[in-house]
């Protein structure tokens, strides 16, 4: 109480988290929510997102025009 800052830290046990998020240079996403079920991932500008919205038989793609991914529901097995 009373610092202002920290100069060693022992495991913390007890508490709930009351800071803004971690970034990703300091091993963190940046974020601070994500829905249930999503997927997190990044784009070139090392952005993390959390991507919901997934229903049963969908697949991850990705689009390298647009650097984006996206979940595809429409997907069939072609020709072989």
């Amino acid at each position: 109480v009373g610092q202002s800052s920290i100069t060693t830290l022992g495991t913390i046990t007890t508490g709930t988290w009351q800071g803004t998020g971690v970034g990703v240079a300091y091993g963190g996403t940046g974020i601070t929510t994500v829905a249930k079920g999503s997927v997190l991932v990044a784009n070139t500008a090392n952005t993390f997102s959390g991507l919901s919205g997934v229903t049963d038989g969908d697949v991850l793609t990705y689009n390298s025009t647009t650097d984006t991914i996206s979940w595809e529901s429409s997907l069939d097995g072609g020709t072989f």
